[in-house]
Formats: structure tokens, C-alpha cells, sequence
């Protein structure tokens, strides 16, 4: 086939650990990523994060490796009925997605209003819905998201065909993982009073137990 739309239920291509994504279980996302690398006009659409994103395969890869080999996308477009701005978890929705931005896609210059939009949102938190509209004539295709009044939030812009999504074996490796690394040095510090804390909880819990009393009584009479 000529265009290839893949459509998981889940992130593929996500850094962030707080999302069911694929980058849970990297082996098989490598081998996933293995199989669609090389598949032409390939596209990846997923959804359930209740957030919309443009997700980019090349996007970890160190800067000399940006413009080289192939590349294709992923498009997040979550939810129609509802967002991650909601009451439950809303003021943190944002400051989670600001944690792990290294799978997104940096090249989105948008024509809008006869002006070019430079670097516009990288990812929308508002409900919303998307379109893929491919032009045979020119052999291009471009994924927008749009919110629920019809305007333009987020863009691929116009991405060719014919591009080459062929990865390296090394590439492939180098994909950015589930968690991206700039909060290990960091988990710790967050993991060890954790413990500690559960420990706590069990040690006071088996002194506080009936067998434990019982134990205590025979000791003293």
C-alpha cells in the first residue's frame, strides 16, 4: 500500500512513565518499532490519554542523527468527550506533560491566516478530535487536530509519502525510551523514605498483632 495507518489504543512512542503506553514493555515496542520500520507511508494514530499530541520516532536521536534515515510520526487524539483538564486530575495534567517532552515533534510550522506559525503548541489538553486528509495528486498527507469549535490546534503539516521511514538497528535502540532519564537521579530519593515508611508500617503491624500479644502475655506471666 502506499500510505500505511497503524492505530494503536495506546501511546507507541511516548517518554512519559505516567501513561499505559507501549514504552512499558520497551522489548516489545522494539520489536513493534522493528516491523513498522521501513513501511511505507507509514503513520501511527493512537488515543486514551485524554490529550492531544504530535509524537515524533526521531525525536530522542542525537542532533546529528536528525537528518539522516527515515522518520515517521505518531498522533495522539484524545478524548471527544472528555480531557485531562478535567476536575479529577486537571491542574496536574499540564505540568506532567511539561515533564517529558523528548518524543515530540519539533517541526510543526503551520500556514494560518496567510501568516506562517512557527513552534506552535506541541501538545493540546482540550477536548478534541483529528483528520487525516492525503492529497494523491501530491503525494502528501497531513494530520490535524482540531478542538471541538473546529480551529486548528496542532499539525504534522504537509508530510511526503514517499519520505523513507527506514530505521538503523542502532536508531531503533536509540529511540527514546518510556522515561526519558533527566528524573532517575531523582527516584531515590522519592523510592528510599518510601520503603522506609512501608517497613515502618509492616514492623508496627506485626508488634500490634493478636499472635504478637499473645506471645507477649505468655512472657510476662
Amino acid at each position: 500500500a502506499q500510505i500505511n495507518v497503524v492505530v494503536s489504543s495506546i501511546q507507541v512512542l511516548t517518554t512519559n512513565p505516567v501513561v499505559e503506553s507501549w514504552g512499558h514493555f520497551p522489548n516489545e515496542r522494539h520489536r513493534l518499532l522493528q516491523l513498522l520500520s521501513g513501511t511505507p507511508g507509514l503513520v501511527l494514530l493512537s488515543g486514551d490519554v485524554h490529550h492531544a499530541e504530535i509524537l515524533d520516532v526521531r525525536a530522542g536521536l542525537p542532533p546529528s542523527n536528525h537528518d539522516n534515515g527515515g522518520q515517521f510520526l505518531e498522533i495522539t487524539s484524545s478524548g471527544l468527550t472528555h480531557s485531562c483538564t478535567g476536575p479529577f486530575y486537571g491542574k496536574l495534567c499540564n505540568p506532567i506533560l511539561d515533564l517529558f517532552p523528548v518524543h515530540r515533534y519539533r517541526n510543526q510550522n503551520i500556514q494560518e491566516d496567510n501568516r506562517l506559525v512557527v513552534e506552535p503548541p506541541s501538545y493540546f489538553t482540550e477536548r478534541n478530535f483529528g483528520i487525516l486528509d492525503v492529497d494523491w495528486t501530491t503525494e502528501t498527507m497531513t494530520v490535524n487536530v482540531f478542538d471541538v469549535h473546529g480551529h486548528l490546534a496542532l499539525t504534522t503539516g504537509s508530510l511526503s509519502v514517499l519520505q523513507s521511514t527506514q530505521l538503523s538497528a542502532q536508531e531503533l535502540f536509540m529511540v527514546a525510551p518510556c522515561i526519558d532519564g533527566h528524573l532517575r537521579k531523582y527516584i531515590k530519593w522519592v523510592a528510599l523514605p518510601l520503603f522506609g515508611m512501608v517497613a515502618l508500617f509492616l514492623f508496627k503491624r506485626t508488634l500490634n498483632s493478636p499472635q504478637q500479644e499473645e506471645t507477649t502475655k505468655l512472657k510476662t506471666s
